[in-house]
């Protein structure tokens, strides 16, 4: 099977609100692994931060987004460009 691939992106208080913790754990359990591409996080406390992951899914496309799915519950969504 051919491993698939997604990027997905989570914007606001995703640090202090424990959310990429939340998300990360969440595509381990999943059976797929991540690289954070690009993270950005803000400095006041007003300031909305930003990760941007690439995700590889062994067991491909259905079970990738499956996951997506399951994912955008928590506010990730999926970018358009390398795999997205």
């Amino acid at each position: 099977m051919t491993p698939a691939r997604a990027t997905l992106q989570l914007d606001g208080h995703i640090i202090d609100s424990l959310l990429l913790a939340k998300v990360l754990d969440a595509i381990l359990d999943g059976g797929a692994d991540y690289e954070i591409v690009d993270v950005v996080i803000g400095r006041a406390r007003d300031d909305h931060s930003r990760a941007v992951l690439a995700l590889t899914h062994p067991a491909g496309r259905e079970a990738l987004d499956e996951l997506c799915s399951r994912l955008a519950a928590h506010g990730a969504r999926r970018s358009e460009g390398a795999g997205g």
